[in-house]
């Protein structure tokens, strides 16, 4: 028996790279949507699952009952999606070890080089800095995300001839900046975001949460 999963999160991107990739590796589980407003991420039920109090969060009930037995939770979107891939054997990355290398080398550069940025500019504006000091790391994701149209090439994808995690993570973090990219200048980084969005099991992901 395959086991249950449980995935609690918001509309967030880490959330939404999450969803995606259970989505893409075809896994069954069950969304519940963690009310940020409220704060509930911070409430005694949540916080026992991440004493962080962040989302996402996936939780993995292995054994008959379901009830709790061989429990596994993973707290990062990364390592949800990396998860994924290795129970869905290698549907989000190459099984070719060169293959492989150039999307995970694409995954990770998304994940240092973009996705940190965004990161720091969301704790510069939670802190009540203004906008002129996020616009320096704004300003260099959006440079990261353009470099993508090099990245790119005439390939589909950004690891090369297959969706993988590097498109999950890529896709996300474009979405976010999708207003402040200059897609006039972007023909080929347009096509693969409507290509990526276009996707059944991205637009699922991307509804999990509401």
């Amino acid at each position: 028996m395959p086991p249950a999963l449980d995935l609690f999160g918001a509309q967030t991107g880490n959330c939404f790279r999450a969803a995606i990739a259970l989505e893409e590796a075809g896994l069954a589980y069950t969304p519940s949507l963690v009310d940020l407003a409220s704060g509930a991420h911070r409430g005694p039920a949540h916080l026992a699952l991440n004493p962080r109090g962040r989302v996402p969060v996936l939780v993995v009930r292995h054994g008959a009952d379901q009830n709790g037995a061989d429990e596994l939770v993973l707290t990062q979107s990364n390592a949800i999606a990396l998860w994924a891939d290795v129970q869905a054997r290698g549907a989000l990355l190459p099984r070719d070890s060169v293959a492989r290398a150039i999307a995970v080398d694409r995954w990770l550069f998304v994940v240092t080089d973009i996705i940190i940025l965004n990161g720091a500019a969301f704790r510069l504006q939670r802190a009540g800095l203004p906008k002129d000091a996020r616009a320096p790391l704004e300003a260099e994701a959006t440079g990261a995300l353009a470099d993508f149209e090099d990245l790119l090439g005439d390939r589909p994808w950004l690891g090369g001839e297959t969706f993988t995690l590097a498109d999950i993570a890529g896709y996300t973090i474009a979405r976010h900046y999708q207003a402040a990219l200059d897609w006039a200048r972007l023909p080929r980084l347009r096509r693969w975001f409507e290509a990526a969005g276009g996707r059944p099991a991205v637009q699922r992901g991307l509804a999990a949460f509401g």
